[in-house]
């Protein structure tokens, strides 16, 4: 796998591209020195797991869901978080979880990017219409073989660059949340679940998915 990659140039790249779609950038943001970037079983593993958690938003049976994730060998890859919502006797979620859960799918659309399903992760483009098309279909009991087959992980110079473009957008859609100014279209909520995918796809000593780090 090729690590190499300055990331003052990165830098000086992402700043670029979001000056050229409107936004606006931090000089003193700093550049990423990321370089430790997860093995593609895990990359795979994760973006199933996802999927089959954001069945479950949709109105999925969890025992449904969990009977799945065993077969497809993947309840050891569930974040702990996960693992909770999986094991809980609430017949319903509670609204934070299952506002989460649906914020998913923009997490998922960055990991197909990064299993090459997709030529591009826009910044400020929505989800694509064929992603559920690119996923096994659980309604069927559709394995992840085929995904897991098809998915081949980028080189980490191109994730490098997503991550970088996508922490710097971050901070000024933030910003503008903050200031009360509109950053259109760069879109907070689906540029921070992007980011946070990247980011974990980015650094394998984050130990559980939700401890990735989002700041900025």
């Amino acid at each position: 796998m090729n690590t190499t990659v300055d990331p003052k140039l990165v830098k000086a790249e992402s700043e670029a591209q979001i000056k050229s779609r409107g936004g606006q950038i931090c000089d003193w943001l700093p550049w990423l020195d990321h370089n430790t970037p997860r093995e593609k079983e895990a990359v795979c593993n994760r973006a199933l797991c996802m999927h089959a958690m954001i069945q479950i938003a949709f109105g999925a049976p969890r025992p449904v869901i969990r009977a799945w994730l065993e077969r497809n060998r993947l309840l050891h890859a569930l974040s702990s978080r996960e693992q909770k919502v999986l094991e809980s006797p609430e017949a319903d979620l509670d609204p934070q979880t299952n506002s989460d859960l649906h914020w998913y799918i923009e997490a998922v659309w960055a990991l197909v990017w990064v299993g090459s399903f997709i030529p591009d992760l826009e910044v400020t483009e929505p989800v694509g219409s064929n992603l559920a098309s690119l996923l096994p279909d659980l309604r069927v009991n559709e394995t992840g073989d085929a995904f897991r087959s098809r998915f081949e992980l980028r080189p980490f110079s191109e994730v490098f660059r997503a991550l970088d473009l996508y922490y710097r957008a971050h901070w000024y859609s933030r910003n503008g949340q903050l200031n009360g100014y509109s950053t259109a279209p760069f879109d907070l909520d689906r540029i921070m679940e992007r980011r946070k995918a990247l980011e974990w796809v980015s650094d394998v000593a984050i130990p559980d998915w939700d401890e990735t780090p989002t700041d900025t």
